[in-house]
Order: C-alpha cells, then sequence, then structure tokens
C-alpha cells in the first residue's frame, strides 16, 4: 500500500489500483486536543524566537560596532540603515511584543510565561501554548512527514503535526484497521516556555518536527526498533 499525507491527515491507498484503504479523518485534530488542549492550532517557528544578542540581552536592533551585539534603538533589527530593515525580524518583535489590545506577543507579567533568557520587563517570546497558529483552520493538524517501519512485531506508522509537535504512532498491521497506538508530544517544556528558556534548561523537546526518520532494530545501537525526530526550529534531535 502507499502512504498519502496532506494538511489534515493521512490516507492509505492500494498501490496496484489507488484505491483508499483508509483515512485518519479528524483523528489527528481530535487527539491531539484530548489529549494536548494546550497546543491545539498552535505554531512555533521564526516568528516566536528569541531577539537577543549573545549575551542574551533583548535587543531591537543589530550593533553594526559588535559582532554579536545589538542596539535596544528603533528601528528594530535592521542591518544598516531602515531602507535594508530585515522584515521578518522587524515582525519577530511586533509579533513578541505584548499589547492588551491585540494577542500577538505574551505578557511578561502572565504567570502561565516562564521568565528567563530573552526577557525583560516589557518583552518576552511566546512559549508554544501562548500562541495561536493564523493559518490553522486552512491548514489543520499539518502532518509534515510519516514513517513506516517493523517493530514489536507489528508494522508501525509514524507522523507528526508541524505547528504543534505532537507525535502519533499507528499500527498498520492490517491497513483497513489502522489503528491508532499513543500520541506523545515532542515538547512538553514548550507549553510554558520559550524556546530559549527551554533550550538553555535542556528540556526543550522538537519544535516543528519535520523530519522523521525509522531506525530499525536491526539498525539501531540498541537492538530495539526506534524513531527519530528532528525539529526544524528547535535545533535539537531526539
Amino acid at each position: 500500500a502507499t502512504v498519502g499525507f496532506g494538511g489534515r491527515g493521512l490516507s492509505i491507498w492500494k498501490a496496484s489500483d489507488m484505491s483508499l484503504v483508509w483515512d485518519s479523518g479528524s483523528i489527528l485534530e481530535t487527539e491531539q486536543c484530548a489529549k494536548y488542549p494546550w497546543a491545539h492550532n498552535t505554531v512555533a517557528d521564526e516568528e516566536f524566537s528569541m531577539v537577543r544578542d549573545a549575551d542574551g540581552n533583548v535587543g531591537a536592533r543589530f550593533n553594526l560596532e559588535g559582532s554579536g551585539k545589538v542596539s535596544t534603538v528603533p528601528p528594530y533589527l535592521v542591518t544598516g540603515d531602515c531602507d535594508t530593515c530585515n522584515k521578518l525580524q522587524e515582525d519577530i518583535w511586533k509579533l513578541n511584543a505584548f499589547s492588551p489590545t491585540k494577542e500577538d506577543g505574551c505578557d511578561v507579567n502572565d504567570a502561565a510565561v516562564t521568565r528567563g533568557p530573552g526577557c525583560d520587563e516589557n518583552y518576552c517570546a511566546c512559549p508554544l501554548g501562548k500562541t495561536v497558529d493564523e493559518r490553522s483552520l486552512k491548514d489543520g493538524a499539518g502532518p509534515e512527514a510519516v514513517v513506516v517501519g517493523e517493530a514489536c512485531g507489528m508494522t508501525i506508522m509514524v507522523t507528526a503535526t508541524e505547528k504543534q509537535g505532537t507525535a502519533f504512532v499507528f499500527d498498520v498491521s492490517d491497513p483497513p484497521n489502522t489503528q491508532l497506538l499513543f500520541v506523545q508530544h515532542l515538547s512538553p517544556a514548550s507549553q510554558t516556555k520559550n524556546p530559549s528558556v527551554a533550550y538553555a534548561d535542556r528540556t526543550l523537546g522538537e519544535v516543528d518536527p519535520e523530519s522523521i526518520t525509522f531506525l530499525t532494530a536491526e539498525k539501531s545501537p540498541t537492538g530495539n526498533a526506534g524513531i527519530l525526530f528532528s525539529g526544524s526550529w528547535g535545533g535539537t534531535l531526539s
């Protein structure tokens, strides 16, 4: 059989005639929301990254006189004069600057936002649990990759939601009767910790898991099958 994946779920098709064998329907969204409601419709990508220098100081602009340093003087993060403003970096700052009149950004006085590297009295990057993906109604769960392999006497299929970072493990030994075995978030610390905080205390998991590798028992150093996840924004591998 062949496995296809799209915005909201997974499908298994018979390779010989491309007839539909099984479809996940709303499983990814409903099961993720049930187990990790704080991660439902969230997003952790470059827009919610920290804006800070090599010493951990929050800044608004690169300091051209000091490598790896930032200046706190507007306009926001530029590489020269404002005619060459880096629009993405400017957006990062604005998105994370809290305002009571809009949802973007995180209130540093909110008890659900963990203070730490990159936070000051006015600014703190958002943890995953305090974000909302504006494209969630269109994108859905957004599984980005899928792998299939043999483990524990079963044929196992694994995928993960791209923006929310939740992994799903299925038993596809009998494709028409595919069963969800379990759901696991790949970065539980991101519920309350922004990426810099979680990375600093070594609790950050896989943020935006776009790459998954199935490691067979024969190739595994432990002799047990396993799954490797790589987070495109987390900078980590598990």
